[in-house]
């Protein structure tokens, strides 16, 4: 049963959600305009499915590695972390990208890290998720995942419209690192 003294969330489970959802928040800000990206770079449609094709192919086959090293490491809350700090690397080399090719790559490289924070994340959360209440907390990352969606595609639609995709990047890159960070920063008993 609910109690309002009680929180229904331990400490642990909000900070992986909100750090969490900033991440999300981030990756969905370009991925509905990656597109429009694509096409400054010289490419067309193809190209711009093969952006999602190459991240996702590459996410996929790290992911099994990164799931079987998650179960051998103890704090694995360092592996969240380095997950969005290669996610801020990844984003931030979008700035370096003039070719169709390069972004590929990095691409590949924001696959990688995805792949490196998916499997420790999902270990931490289900650790830290109160054993009466898993279903709950799976829904609500479901639902915040969808609202990230959702915040995401608008806000940077709007940055990107307003100010162009270079100044997107470097939000994109800064809430990467800036999260990565104060993953680092908190104290190991929080995760």
């Amino acid at each position: 049963m609910f109690h309002w003294k009680r929180p229904l969330y331990p400490r642990p489970v909000r900070i992986l959600l909100i750090t969490n959802a900033v991440i999300l928040v981030a990756a969905y800000m370009i991925g509905p305009i990656m597109a429009l990206f694509v096409e400054e770079l010289g490419g067309g449609l193809f190209e711009a499915a093969a952006t999602t094709g190459i991240f996702a192919l590459t996410s996929g086959v790290v992911s099994l590695w990164m799931g079987r090293l998650t179960d051998r490491v103890r704090e694995q809350e360092y592996i969240v972390m380095l997950g969005y700090l290669l996610s801020g690397i990844g984003f931030a080399m979008y700035l370096f990208v003039h070719s169709v090719w390069s972004l590929f790559l990095v691409q590949i490289l924001i696959g990688v890290a995805a792949a490196v924070y998916s499997p420790a994340f999902d270990a931490l959360l289900s650790k830290h998720t109160p054993k009466d209440h898993p279903g709950t907390s799976w829904g609500t990352w479901e639902s915040i995942d969808s609202f990230s969606q959702g915040i995401g595609a608008f806000v940077g639609g709007a940055i990107a419209s307003l100010l162009g995709f270079q100044p997107l990047f470097v939000i994109l890159a800064c809430m990467c690192l800036i999260t990565a960070l104060y993953i680092y920063a908190l104290p190991r008993s929080e995760l």
